[in-house]
């Protein structure tokens, strides 16, 4: 994903949870590089990096109601456009479930045939909430880009031969999913969370059979969702701004406002007790542990203070559950992170077991890790080192072209607020211990959580 600076930690998290939990052509949103900090980056260099880093941009809407955020920088030496939709997997139905990344690959593909070299190739993501499509490439190719862009919105090529064979690339990428740490255990969690509600079909394989999936239902989907005024589009980089605005009138003006589209539902989970699951597959070699807290919409304050104490308890080879766990060999790995949603954000861990430890007494260690913040608090290096990580990796962000068009799409598409990406580190810095005792008391609860368990299936 592009992610923010906070929510790319999921593994850290939309980081690690979101590169090893979650499918990559689900999640390609979850599509970071893993939140690992290096404690030689000296504080006064991250800041020194980051006094000039305060993007500038120019906001507006066409009459059709497409958002366009613009952001010219001539110290750039390329550009980067994100085209997002509000047209995650969170709309789908149970008789639609898997459409939306059946859409996804297929206009992928047409955007990946865009004439002319590209810096890079057009890739996508998506998530429960959104649909994002972006490349680099240099400004002579912005025009034939945005055409592009506009010619799909405006009149994709949809058949059932892409329908067929992009079903059956899905179809593939379920089935290796067993084989895939984190994989399986990944979609029970959903499930077991979210119960009916849409968010649970974040899992695109939570059905066994995905030939439901039709040309129709594809087309029904497009036409209710990738529409003007569902969308963002921004372009960043080395461009002249009122060229931009001049192909952005041509190409996408012309597009006529549909009705708009159903409103999203975010409606509370709550549990009255833990959720548990222990599932069994042949293709697992080791066992899986994760647990997932339901927490706050990411734009609650709340949800700053559960950031800096993902950072505390596993992020780096000093955090609390490396130490307890990786360092003892125990587990090969422990991922954990927040995901940033307009719902109610889940705060992961997860946990490789190695063979000389089991499930149970792995998470023994983390809840044990858990209550001992409860009980005590952080400690103010650990608070400064999570600072540390967050500016880090803000200059790694916010260092590019794509990951700025990724935060100010995100960022305008979840809260209408583009400049969220000036304000999220200062919010995160203002996290204080007292706020991240505070969390941790009142979300890492068993009663608030659900547990999944994947064992190797054995004959005997």
């Amino acid at each position: 994903m592009s992610c923010s600076m906070a929510s790319c930690k999921i593994m850290k998290s939309e980081k690690k949870i979101h590169q090893t939990f979650l499918l990559p052509v689900l999640l390609a949103l979850y599509t970071c590089t893993a939140k690992v900090r290096s404690n030689s980056v000296s504080t006064n260099m991250l800041k020194g990096q980051l006094k000039n880093r305060r993007i500038k941009f120019t906001r507006y809407k066409l009459a059709n109601g497409l958002r366009v955020l613009l952001a010219p920088d001539e110290l750039e030496s390329s550009v980067a456009v994100n085209l997002s939709f509000d047209a995650g997997s969170r709309k789908e139905n149970p008789e639609q479930a898997g459409v939306a990344s059946l859409l996804q690959n297929i206009l992928l593909q047409k955007f990946r045939q865009i004439d002319g070299e590209m810096l890079k190739p057009f890739e996508g993501t998506l998530n429960e909430e959104r649909a994002s499509y972006f490349s680099e490439f240099t400004v002579s190719r912005l025009d034939s880009v945005v055409s592009a862009l506009a010619v799909q919105m405006r009149a994709p090529d949809i058949n059932q031969t892409h329908v067929d064979m992009q079903r059956l690339a899905l179809q593939n990428e379920c089935g290796k999913l067993d084989e895939r740490r984190f994989g399986r255990v990944q979609e029970t969690l959903l499930e077991l969370i979210y119960g009916d509600s849409a968010f649970k079909y974040g899992a695109i394989c939570s059905l066994p059979d995905l030939n439901h999936l039709s040309l129709e239902g594809a087309k029904a989907f497009f036409t209710t969702y990738y529409v003007p005024n569902n969308a963002v589009l921004v372009i960043v980089g080395n461009f002249k701004e009122d060229n931009a605005k001049k192909m952005i009138a041509k190409h996408f003006g012309v597009i006529s406002r549909q009705a708009v589209p159903p409103r999203a539902d975010f409606d509370n989970q709550q549990f009255s007790s833990e959720r548990r699951k222990i599932i069994t597959h042949s293709r697992a070699s080791a066992v899986t542990y994760i647990s997932g807290y339901l927490t706050v919409p990411s734009n609650h304050s709340d949800w700053y203070a559960l950031n800096i104490l993902a950072d505390i308890i596993g992020q780096g080879d000093t955090s609390r559950l490396y130490t307890a766990l990786v360092a003892k060999k125990l587990v090969s790995s422990v991922p954990e992170g927040i995901s940033e949603s307009r719902g109610q954000s889940l705060f992961r861990i997860g946990a490789e077991v190695l063979p000389a430890a089991s499930a149970e007494k792995v998470e023994a260690i983390i809840d044990a890790e858990i209550t001992r913040i409860q009980s005590n608090g952080v400690t103010q290096a650990e608070m400064d080192k999570a600072r540390l990580q967050e500016r880090q990796y803000s200059v790694e962000q916010l260092g590019t072209v794509l990951g700025k068009t990724g935060f100010l799409a995100r960022s305008m598409l979840y809260y209408n607020d583009p400049n969220r990406v000036n304000t999220e580190l200062g919010r995160l810095e203002a996290v204080t211990s007292e706020d991240v005792l505070r969390v941790a008391q009142k979300y890492l609860v068993r009663a608030n959580r659900a547990v999944v368990i994947a064992q190797p299936w054995s004959s005997k």
